[in-house]
């Protein structure tokens, strides 16, 4: 089960990502959600998911979703992300896959193509894990423990 966090100013395209993800459910496990980027980033932080679908083009009033990811891989966390979009020009699709994005997708969401990408970053993340299981970091501990502070 891969875990994932979204972060969208919408909370119905919140919900769009969270049903289709629902028809992975075997799959996907949906850990945290948040319209407020700075909140979001700190449970980001804290859940340490698998996976973050956010706006990238969104105009957060906090900061930029090219912001919100730097923050977020700034402090070391793993996670994969896939973005959405209204509108994209080539400089920003450049820009968000030079960021170390896996894919993107287009408002409004389609579930087909939702789910043909949810399905793609299945594949990225068995490869990740099967790479970590065979050379786990040396004196690395593992928890599965995840304690963050109350909202």
């Amino acid at each position: 089960m891969f875990e994932v966090y979204i972060t969208d100013g919408e909370t119905q395209e919140i919900e769009r990502v969270k049903s289709i993800l629902e028809q992975l459910r075997n799959d996907f496990e949906v850990t945290g959600f948040d319209t407020d980027i700075e909140k979001a980033v700190k449970d980001i932080i804290c859940l340490h998911p698998d996976l973050v679908i956010f706006d990238w083009m969104m105009s957060w009033p906090k900061m930029s979703g090219s912001a919100m990811m730097r923050k977020v891989q700034d402090a070391g966390i793993g996670c994969e992300f896939i973005t959405l979009a209204s509108s994209w020009s080539v400089d920003s699709v450049r820009k968000f896959y030079h960021s170390g994005g896996l894919d993107y997708l287009r408002k409004p969401l389609e579930a087909r193509e939702t789910t043909i990408c949810f399905k793609s970053a299945l594949d990225t993340f068995a490869g990740k894990r099967e790479k970590t299981k065979r050379s786990p970091p040396a004196g690395a501990q593992q928890s599965n423990t995840k304690i963050c502070p109350a909202k």
